[in-house]
């Protein structure tokens, strides 16, 4: 039997001398050829990956001994930012830390609805036929900038303004071609239109029969007449707070400070449902944020009971209050956009308005529910706090803690199987 050396000169084709033996020219080999161990030169020691990491961590430590760390405790002062959505601050403020983990994964607090775990039971306005709640919204919220009647100055203006804000136009909110023309933009094809031009005609009855349309028609309420009036109103923000935090980075002979944060700026763009600028009883100006919602348009609908639509009289309703508190703190964004407008008026010498409380149109009853002074400062002062806390917990470790609030993590689930399993 050939050996393997035979083979492999074989294959290489070498072919062998009359003898029987290959003649091997070391020269032309790929390859260095040694005819003793001693022509491999020294002896070379081969050491095991855990010799060589146990010798370095020896001589690490050794010389974090014997050298003193000398590090600079002077950091140079730096600024940090976060930007903010107005309609995400009052689920921010259910659970600052979690809502910031959510930004900082790139999860939206506006779809946790569609993610969160418990049961998918249909919606009222599905039930009928209606688009889903935020559609219904954005369809109203159009009807409403272009439909909404502005009476233009009476009398003379108490401020000055824009000539948009001024320039009178009809009320269009229950024009059928109006509306008919925001149905084939805004309305889904699977929607019952006819069902949907019925909601809005309903619900343009109730705002013109409220204390806006009573406004919008050049009439007194509330000790107001306005003067002037924008939808959909965009604005930008930016909000400053004085903070003091350090950024380390981790050496072995201790936390490096990388930088001293002294101050974090919120930014943040909008837009504002409805601003009126009215004249008081006493002539001065004023203005106000108004925001709508279409809370209970399903049930306004179909005949079906719900709260708001008990609330009748001067007194505000127990849900109404609910509505307050649950979007206080976008009440209060738009309500300080408002004071740092008007207090760079007053800065560089104009005639400025006074800011007042904000105020939630309720679109299926027509009501305006308006928070008090006392509450607006109040609202102003826990947004505040908010942004100062989220500012804090953006400049800390990401440390995980158990939560079960709404934001969670551990409350979302991002794939769902299917409710029905065969048989």
């Amino acid at each position: 039997m050939p050996t393997f050396g035979h083979m492999w000169f074989e294959a290489l084709g070498w072919e062998p001398e009359e003898d029987g033996r290959h003649l091997i020219e070391p020269q032309s080999l790929p390859f260095a050829v040694h005819c003793h161990v001693s022509e491999l030169g020294g002896t070379s020691t081969v050491t095991s990956p855990l010799v060589r990491l146990t010798r370095l961590n020896e001589s690490s430590q050794i010389a974090h001994e014997s050298v003193s760390p000398n590090i600079s405790t002077q950091a140079p002062a730096r600024t940090r930012g976060f930007r903010i959505y107005p309609h995400q601050l009052d689920k921010a403020a259910t659970c600052p830390r979690c809502y910031l983990q959510l930004m900082r994964l790139g999860l939206s607090t506006d779809a946790l609805s569609q993610f969160s775990t418990g049961d998918s039971a249909q919606s009222a306005s599905e039930r009928i036929g209606l688009p889903p709640a935020n559609v219904i919204g954005s369809i109203f919220h159009r009807l409403i900038e272009v439909g909404l009647e502005n009476p233009g100055l009476g009398s003379e203006i108490s401020v000055p303004l824009p000539i948009q804000w001024t320039e009178s136009s009809p009320n269009l909110l229950e024009d059928d071609q109006v509306i008919q023309s925001v149905l084939d933009e805004l309305l889904p094809p699977d929607a019952d239109a006819d069902a949907m031009k019925s909601l809005l005609k309903q619900m343009s009855k109730a705002v013109i029969s409220g204390p806006l349309g009573t406004l919008t028609s050049g009439q007194k309420w509330n000790e107001e007449v306005v003067e002037g009036l924008r939808t959909e109103l965009p604005f930008s923000l930016q909000h400053s707070l004085e903070i003091d935090a350090a950024e380390q980075m981790w050496t072995p002979h201790g936390p490096h400070n990388l930088a001293r944060i002294e101050r974090f700026i919120y930014s943040c763009n909008g837009i504002t449902d409805l601003v009126l600028c009215t004249r008081l009883e006493d002539g001065n100006g004023a203005i106000r944020a108004i925001d709508f919602k279409t809370t209970g348009a399903a049930h306004l609908y179909a005949g079906w009971p719900h709260p708001l639509l008990e609330a009748e009289g001067d007194t505000r309703h127990e849900s109404e209050q609910e509505m307050l508190d649950d979007y206080k703190m976008q009440l209060a964004l738009y309500t300080l956009s408002l004071i740092r407008q008007e207090q760079a008026r007053e800065r560089v010498g104009i005639a400025s308005r006074k800011v007042l409380p904000p105020a939630i149109l309720s679109t299926t009853t027509g009501r305006m529910i308006m928070m008090t002074e006392d509450e607006m400062e109040s609202a102003l002062g826990e947004l505040t706090i908010l942004l100062q806390e989220i500012a804090e917990l953006a400049l800390q470790d990401q440390d995980e803690q158990e939560c079960n609030c709404s934001l969670s993590l551990s409350n979302l689930r991002l794939f769902s199987n299917s409710t029905k399993e065969s048989d």
